[in-house]
């Protein structure tokens, strides 16, 4: 699963902070501080100590310096352009390094097809593996597709600067915890730039394969789950190609790995400068509503571990009742599930082989209207956040909704029509407003 940080530490005194104030993450007292010391109008006084105070609270002088070596600084109003934000060097600089290494992972993915049959380790600890280019007549099927997506994304992770301080088992336990989300993500970003609601591969190629598509023919709402979650959520925040390509990051330089301590906090330091750079470019982007659209980003995580557990659901399913899987090895590598040794299926896998499976799990709270891990119980029902607001937004706004093009058969929420009466169904209410609403969509 994919771990963030619970918070962050101010640049300044150490406590916990989420907020980006005068170009660094500080907490709000620093923030003041650092904003009533600059308009002061009398000098501040020296260190009575030579700059060795043990507390930075008790001295005004250093705490100042150090707000000022850590960065923070307040634009002139000549430096301010508020139409189009100049994102700072070191933003730009971290932007265009992990889009390189994206769009060299995309030309290998899409260019190449692998020779060998190369398991998940020796993907892993291989300096190279022999390609071909792939011929223009040639329709890769599921496999070559799925082969070239995991050598592709492990060596877009294989790229980043701590990789060489890292031992080879150490190194294996990195790729292995994150690979398969980062994959997701890849995967929903291309099919959502492809203008599709369902992820897949290029040329219409399923990212499941056949003989999977077969054993589930009557629980066809459980792949198609898997297929639309992410894409689905991308779709909904519009999400540009830099948050895309920080949030991968973000996802990819995860500590909760088997690693030396040393090793976990030199990831996590990572992880935390590109969840600060991804801040400061929704900052730049979005102004006043940054912090909240960083919130959104990070969200998507949510889905995508919702979405791996659903995935691995599947081939789990997949590999323990068929014995004589024609998948290539590092394709099955990743799913390393103990098979059915002779013995008989239970009564519940039967069942569940047979009936459609329900898109909610009685272990976990889900949202009424989508399904996604529902973190609140708002308007009379559990809800993720994005439903709460979609649906305060319908019953504030004096816009009218428009009727579904499709008649109400369009799937997973692209509608807006078909997804305020998706809130109705599961019974979102309000005591003012809601009959309005009803008559005005004609419920």
């Amino acid at each position: 699963m994919i771990s963030l940080p619970s918070s962050y530490k101010c640049v300044v005194c150490d406590k916990s902070t989420y907020s980006f104030n005068y170009g660094v993450i500080s907490c709000n007292a620093c923030k003041m501080f650092f904003r009533r010391c600059h308009y002061l109008k009398t000098p501040i006084e020296p260190c009575r100590t030579n700059g060795n105070c043990r507390g930075l609270v008790s001295c005004r002088n250093c705490r100042f310096k150090q707000c000022i070596n850590s960065g923070m600084k307040i634009p002139t109003p000549g430096s301010l352009n508020i139409t189009t934000p100049k994102p700072a060097s070191q933003l730009t600089s971290i932007l265009q390094n992990l889009l390189y290494l994206d769009a060299h992972r995309h030309q290998i993915f899409s260019t190449y097809l692998a020779m060998e049959n190369p398991g998940l380790d020796d993907v892993i600890l291989s300096n190279s593996i022999t390609f071909i280019e792939k011929p223009s007549q040639m329709k890769p099927d599921f496999n070559d597709w799925a082969t070239m997506d995991h050598i592709s994304a492990i060596n877009f992770m294989k790229n980043f600067d701590f990789i060489n301080w890292l031992t080879p088992s150490e190194l294996k336990s990195f790729v292995k915890n994150s690979y398969m989300q980062f994959i997701m993500l890849c995967n929903a970003m291309r099919s959502v730039g492809l203008k599709s609601d369902t992820v897949g591969y290029p040329d219409g190629v399923d990212i499941f394969p056949e003989e999977i598509r077969q054993m589930f023919t009557n629980c066809s709402e459980k792949l198609m789950k898997s297929r639309c979650m992410i894409a689905a959520r991308l779709i909904e925040l519009n999400i540009t190609k830099e948050e895309f390509i920080l949030l991968g990051a973000i996802i990819i330089c995860d500590p909760a790995c088997d690693c030396t301590e040393a090793n976990r906090n030199i990831i996590s330091q990572y992880q935390k400068m590109y969840s600060s750079t991804l801040l400061e470019y929704c900052q730049n982007r979005y102004q006043k509503c940054g912090p909240s659209r960083f919130n959104d980003i990070l969200s998507i995580c949510f889905t995508i571990n919702r979405t791996f557990v659903e995935v691995g659901e599947v081939w789990m399913i997949y590999v323990t009742f068929d014995k004589k899987t024609k998948t290539k090895k590092l394709i099955s590598d990743c799913f390393e599930f103990p098979r059915c040794q002779g013995r008989k299926i239970r009564a519940w896998e039967r069942e569940r082989l047979r009936k459609p499976l329900t898109m909610t799990s009685p272990n976990q709270a889900c949202c009424a209207v989508c399904n996604d891990i529902a973190l609140s119980f708002r308007f009379g029902v559990s809800c993720c956040n994005s439903c709460a607001l979609f649906f305060r937004r319908c019953l504030s706004t004096p816009a009218e909704i428009k009727m579904c093009e499709n008649q109400g058969n369009c799937r997973y929420m692209k509608c807006q029509y078909c997804r305020f009466q998706r809130c109705l169904q599961a019974g979102m209410n309000v005591e003012s407003g809601l009959v309005t609403m009803v008559e005005r969509l004609q419920i």
